[in-house]
């Protein structure tokens, strides 16, 4: 690879990235409304740089009507954590159409994203679908593919929510004809911080030194070259990092945290690797004038590392097609 790449992927889940739990209904309900006014004010950031990006949107948002979720949804998909079904969640939560219910619709700001030059729809599976937490019985995750199919019908990316990744469920994904999907960042410590688990499996410790992993580069920097990327129908585009929301209780860490982001991105323009950056809209839903500061910093700083280095601007689509179009030699 002659460049360093830069790519950026965002998980668009409005309300479904809440299904187990209150958050859609309680206080949190104000930075996912506000992630839809902050969808416009990341694009035009994103052309201003010239920053290509994956959108990994819950199928469910693309629906039109009520009556076409629930004839896509799989009626018998029970969510384990709180034993609830997929159709009584939509029965009891979900409004008519976006209009009625701009939670859990988006058709008006997937197609702005779509006329959007650079921008990618990805998946994120239909139903927000967790791979560790749910049952796989009854091919309920097939049932899940086969409905974004029908809303994403050209897409071949996907982010699987919380980054839970599994065996069986990748075998889905190429029987579905997925072609690359983002796993979770590869350890570089003894310490498993980035593993994919189950929702809830983590213990504390693990969790404080993740946290502070943000800010400070306790297990390094997480680039790769495009030689990594796992082949055998299914490429593995690893995340390099999360990108913490501004929160006034942490403005003093701010600048550690940009600090941390900027360096594993030097790093990739430097050596000609891959640097991955990602988070969700609804980060960004509060005190959207700081995280569009925070954003913009980042953005800005490719662009140095653009001019001098080279470093390019790559969706995970667009990494993935210069993957596969790079000549395999034989072992």
């Amino acid at each position: 690879m002659a460049k360093g790449i830069f790519v950026i992927s965002l998980d668009f889940e409005l309300a479904w990235g809440f299904h187990d739990s209150k958050k859609a209904a309680g206080p949190y309900k104000k930075n996912i409304l506000g992630a839809r006014l902050i969808v416009p004010k990341l694009l035009e950031l994103f052309a201003r740089y010239d920053i290509h990006v994956t959108w990994a949107t819950v199928g469910a948002l693309g629906c039109e009507s009520k009556t076409e979720l629930i004839q896509l949804s799989n009626p018998d998909l029970v969510y384990t954590k709180n034993n609830h079904s997929l159709d009584k969640y939509i029965e009891q939560n979900v409004g008519h159409d976006e209009k009625d219910d701009p939670l859990h619709y988006a058709n008006s700001l997937i197609d702005l994203i779509k006329n959007q030059a650079n921008q990618r729809i990805a998946t994120h599976t239909f139903s927000h679908f967790y791979l560790l937490d749910q049952t796989l019985a009854n091919n309920d995750f097939d049932q899940d593919l086969a409905a974004v199919k029908v809303i994403f019908p050209k897409v071949f990316t996907i982010v699987l929510p919380r980054n839970q990744v599994s065996a069986e469920g990748l075998k889905s994904l190429r029987q579905a004809g997925l072609r690359a999907y983002r796993g979770t960042q590869q350890n570089k410590c003894i310490l498993p911080l980035y593993r994919t688990r189950a929702s809830g499996k983590q213990s504390t410790i693990l969790r404080a030194l993740k946290f502070m992993d943000y800010y400070l580069p306790l297990t390094g920097y997480y680039d790769y070259g495009l030689n990594e990327l796992d082949g055998d129908g299914l490429l593995n585009i690893r995340a390099s990092s999360f990108l913490r929301p501004y929160l006034p209780m942490l403005s003093f860490f701010e600048a550690l945290k940009v600090k941390r982001i900027k360096q594993g991105m030097e790093q990739a323009a430097k050596n000609n690797t891959i640097y991955h950056l990602w988070w969700h809209p609804h980060n960004n839903g509060v005190n959207q004038k700081e995280n569009l500061a925070l954003i913009e910093t980042i953005l800005k700083y490719y662009r140095e590392l653009k001019q001098r280095y080279g470093m390019e601007s790559m969706s995970m689509e667009e990494l993935c097609e210069l993957s596969e179009s790079k000549p395999r030699t034989s072992s």
